[in-house]
């Protein structure tokens, strides 16, 4: 990855429209959605479980009563409802195709800040990551569609920054929650020759909106011991809530692309999906 180019972490080699055969198969003109194995599901389930058992042990903590109601919590815990989230999620991407079933009426703002003509999506890879987060929540977020890259997955840091700068002016004047998700990046260097050390204008940028969001996931790129910026700014602890992500862990390198989650997988979507 280019220093003066933000492109989508772990990307080889960007071409336009290079993720849509994801999202919409052109062969039949059916649009895809994501579907978790039921290995990742497993997974999730797990996970979700330790943490339940954890926070209710304590005195007078039931552990077979708890073990016996646990599917029932479960269904519970992932039921889907038709009530908005309270949060905002910011997607700052590609864009997002907004006639796609599943996206249809959850996207409530945004701002196109290519030289595109609007902020539809021509690459794939913000719809991608839309859907991915639609699909994990059980409530329907309210997307806001802040478009920083084109059709070929790449942005100017400048572009990146004034996407940042957009989502924390809009935190404040509507005094909302917002998540902010950041696939993109790029691996800034301080005088052209050591790795940024979270002060460069896109970290910059990223720290002062931290303050006015809830949280902000970062991709970290997918080369071993190396960041990219503005995940680095989370990995040097300029601020607690900017989280800097790989495809398997939080840590300090990245090491796959967030959007393909191990195991996933798109399939068709029907149009009366809701």
């Amino acid at each position: 990855m280019d220093e003066r180019i933000v492109e989508i972490a772990g990307d080889e080699g960007s071409s336009p429209g290079r993720y849509m055969r994801y999202v919409f198969d052109d062969d039949t003109g059916t649009y895809l959605r994501p579907a978790e194995t039921e290995q990742m599901l497993a997974f999730r389930e797990r996970g979700v479980k330790m943490a339940y058992m954890q926070a209710q042990a304590g005195a007078g903590f039931d552990a077979d009563a708890s073990e016996a109601a646990w599917p029932g919590i479960w269904r519970e815990l992932t039921r889907k409802r038709q009530e908005p989230t309270p949060e905002y999620f910011a997607i700052l991407d590609t864009g997002l195709l907004s006639r796609h079933p599943l996206l249809r009426g959850l996207i409530v703002d945004g701002t196109n800040l290519t030289t595109e003509p609007d902020g539809e999506d021509t690459n794939g890879h913000g719809t991608m990551v839309a859907l991915i987060l639609a699909d994990g929540l059980t409530r329907r977020p309210r997307l806001l569609n802040v478009k920083v890259a084109d059709g070929n997955g790449r942005a100017t840091p400048r572009d990146l920054v004034k996407g940042i700068e957009w989502v924390r002016d809009f935190a404040r004047k509507t005094s909302s929650p917002v998540c902010v998700n950041i696939s993109l990046g790029c691996y800034s260097r301080r005088w052209g020759l050591f790795a940024c050390d979270g002060t460069c204008d896109l970290c910059e940028a990223a720290v002062a909106a931290a303050g006015d969001v809830r949280m902000m996931t970062v991709a970290a790129g997918n080369e071993p011991n190396k960041t990219t910026c503005p995940a680095m700014a989370g990995l040097r602890g300029r601020a607690g809530n900017i989280f800097a992500v790989a495809q398997l862990a939080w840590d300090r390198s990245g090491v796959g692309t967030v959007a393909f989650p191990a195991g996933m997988q798109w399939v068709p979507c029907e149009e009366t999906d809701e």
